[in-house]
């Protein structure tokens, strides 16, 4: 199975298959994809495309009430996650 490199590979109706979390609450898979999103902006800059995948996907997967309320919480810098030094 391909791996989509663009947004445009996605199907409309759902995200790809990650074997990451084959039987895991999408609420995982939803957090996991926000913060790769933005530790990719960080290692690679808010300018690539590469990032661009996982904002999709999270934005897909995500309430728009639990973005709002991490992005509200990565400002404030009282996030769960240090989406700019943990790499793992």
């Amino acid at each position: 199975m391909s791996v989509p490199t663009e947004i445009g590979d996605l199907p409309n109706i759902s995200c790809p298959m990650d074997p990451r979390f084959q039987n895991t609450n999408v609420s995982r898979y939803c957090f996991i994809h926000y913060v790769d999103y933005h530790r990719c902006l960080h290692l690679l800059g808010k300018d690539n495309s590469s990032c661009k995948i996982f904002k999709d996907i999270y934005q897909r997967m995500c309430p728009n009430n639990w973005i709002n309320t991490w992005d509200q919480r990565r400002e404030k810098g009282n996030f769960a996650r240090d989406c700019k030094t943990e790499l793992d």
